[in-house]
């Protein structure tokens, strides 16, 4: 006799083997009841039509412009293939699709399209922006208060959320162009851009990046205390008025000791 946890976990394998063994399936049969209309493997393909559809349906909402770039039949069959070696883990739908940018970064269907992976890493970010924490913005008067062994050893947060992308191609200028009914032609030559990506209320940011900015918010994102980023980087930039500026930007929302 099976117990109901190893059952279930046969169920779920049997739904996302791919391969023409499928051993989930073959055991599963002895233990699914046969009626006159269906088999074991027809009833299983319900379930896994309507469990692919909705985790397909949820990934062209996360990222509507690799969908738009390569229209409905490719990006189905990407995601179906996805889907695949990507299981959900998570009851909550906005948190699938996180590996996505890694795996057509390898999916050879995909090489023609070089650019694909690094917009649909784009679009990760903006949904987790999206879905991230509100903050109220870096307090000033709580940072002048600070005492000078303090302000060497604070260290800045950016947006909860925020992220920072590199990418050979404008990545932003793609995402940009594919938004309502715009036909901007973008220049794939461009070249290296740096971005962040973050939200402050209601509004998302797409933001390009100068190289001192960059390797400040770098710096920022690795923890790096305020004290060894004028170390660090003093042969770079002036930390006495680039923070200030990534501080008005947005880019530097908190910070603790």
């Amino acid at each position: 006799m099976i117990n109901l946890h190893t059952l279930q976990h046969l169920f779920v394998d049997a739904i996302f083997e791919d391969t023409e063994i499928n051993p989930a399936l073959n055991e599963l049969e002895n233990y699914v009841s046969f009626n006159k209309k269906l088999n074991c493997k027809e009833q299983v393909n319900i379930y896994r039509s309507s469990i692919f559809g909705g985790l397909i349906s949820a990934l062209r909402e996360i990222y509507p412009v690799c969908h738009k770039l390569v229209a409905d039949d490719f990006f189905n069959f990407m995601a179906t293939q996805y889907i695949y070696l990507h299981k959900s883990l998570s009851p909550d739908l906005t948190d699938y699709g996180e590996h996505l940018a890694e795996f057509i970064s390898t999916f050879k269907t995909a090489a023609t399209l070089p650019y694909l992976s690094d917009v649909a890493k784009l679009e990760w970010s903006w949904h987790r922006a999206f879905h991230a924490l509100d903050h109220s913005g870096l307090n000033i008067n709580k940072l002048n208060k600070l005492n000078e062994k303090q302000q060497n050893n604070l260290i800045f947060n950016t947006p909860p959320g925020s992220s920072l992308i590199t990418s050979c191609f404008p990545i932003h200028k793609i995402w940009n162009t594919n938004q309502g009914d715009s036909n901007e032609p973008v220049n794939l030559d461009e070249g290296l851009v740096k971005l962040i990506v973050w939200r402050n209320g209601y509004d998302m940011h797409i933001d390009e990046l100068l190289d001192d900015e960059w390797v400040l918010l770098n710096e920022i994102n690795n923890r790096v205390s305020l004290n060894n980023i004028c170390d660090n980087n003093s042969h770079l930039f002036n930390t006495e008025t680039l923070i200030p500026q990534c501080v008005k930007r947005g880019w530097i929302a908190d910070f603790s000791i």
